[in-house]
């Protein structure tokens, strides 16, 4: 995890680790705040990624995939962000997919418009059956292990919500027409976000490293 909420003093820290390009994105953001926050994130996931690589982070290559998810030589990750905090998962084994997501939390929003839309039927009906007060919750359970699900297939979004379904018991797992093996973890840091992992192995142990410092 990343705090990303102090982020000015931060970004000028980090933002010599940013090569050309990304220090460009980062200037396409019309808030300086918005700014900061991108150099943080870019800045700290270089810096985890080189501590696994024992590499410079600021010599880190990213490549990209039609989809724009990144890619560096020798490791697999990926990583998720929301204003406050980023989310970065790191898989220690060789050509195995991971894809992750943190989502905050939104008081006002239409969870079953939401679900009839973009879900999985029977993933709308695990919303809707859901009592009031924990619906929120249940949307965004399926709704982070999905996200997390499509960005470790490399596609995002554009993969599509209701191609395959999320079931949450007795145990969280994907289903899809591949039929292939995932792992699939979910978890909330506190009372405001909540969290997934989506790995294609059967069987992965999860290590909680905390704060990036």
């Amino acid at each position: 995890l990343v705090d990303l909420q102090h982020s000015e003093q931060q970004a000028k820290e980090l933002v010599d680790l940013l090569n050309d390009e990304e220090k460009i994105r980062a200037k396409r953001f019309k808030f300086e705040e918005l700014q900061n926050k991108f150099i943080v994130g870019r800045g700290c996931l270089r810096q985890i990624l080189g501590s696994y690589l024992s590499k410079d982070p600021s010599k880190l290559e990213f490549s990209y995939n039609q989809y724009g998810k990144p890619a560096v030589d020798g490791i697999f990750f990926n990583f998720s962000h929301t204003k406050k905090y980023a989310f970065c998962g790191v898989i220690q084994a060789k050509a195995i997919a991971i894809g992750v997501d943190i989502e905050t939390r939104e008081r006002n929003s239409d969870t079953l418009a939401l679900a009839k839309r973009f879900f999985h039927p029977d993933e709308y009906i695990c919303v809707e059956k859901a009592q009031p007060d924990e619906r929120q919750s249940i949307f965004l359970q399926i709704w982070t292990a999905k996200e997390a699900y499509l960005k470790a297939k490399g596609t995002g979004l554009q993969g599509g919500l209701s191609s395959f379904k999320v079931q949450l018991k007795p145990s969280p797992q994907i289903i899809s027409p591949a039929k292939d093996d995932w792992s699939l973890k979910l978890f909330s840091m506190d009372a405001e976000h909540h969290q997934a992992i989506a790995v294609q192995h059967s069987d992965c142990t999860y290590i909680d490293r905390g704060f990036w410092h």
